[in-house]
Order: structure tokens, then sequence, then C-alpha cells
């Protein structure tokens, strides 16, 4: 099965440039396997939790060898520690 979307609730607010953004908490996903649909919780809300889980489609991230991905380190690394 794969993760096709992220379950989130509403965990606050905060401010950018004088508007105010809803602040996510991840609690688990929603997985497709064939015509499946299963939902896997991680953590369970609590406190001012309403009841209402929001589904964001999982953002998919690049390769590291795609050319969207940040560049690595332009010197080779090594570990040796000299004493």
């Amino acid at each position: 099965m794969k993760r096709t979307h992220n379950l989130k609730v509403a965990n606050g607010s905060y401010e950018v440039d004088g508007q105010e953004k809803t602040r996510w908490l991840t609690i688990g996903g929603l997985l497709q396997g064939g015509s499946k649909m299963s939902i896997k919780l991680d953590t369970i809300p609590v406190g001012d939790f309403d009841g209402w889980v929001q589904c964001f489609p999982v953002e998919e991230r690049p390769a590291l060898d795609s050319p969207m991905a940040p560049p690595g380190p332009q010197e080779e690394f090594s570990d040796d520690v000299p004493f």
C-alpha cells in the first residue's frame, strides 16, 4: 500500500505579513493499494480537537539526482580527524 494523502488537524495559527495562517499537525495517512483504502493514525489529537481531520495530497520530494534537488557539497568530505 502507498500513502497518497497526509491526515492533518488544525493546531493553532500564526501570522505572516499580516495574514493569519493555520498551523497543521500531521496525525497519520491515507493509504491505497488496489481497490482498498486504509487510514493509519500515528497519533490521536487531544485538547481543542474538534473532530475534523483534513486530507492533503502527499508532496513528492525530488530524488537526490534530480535537477530540482538542492546542490550537494562542493568539496569531498573526509571524516579523518587529525590527532
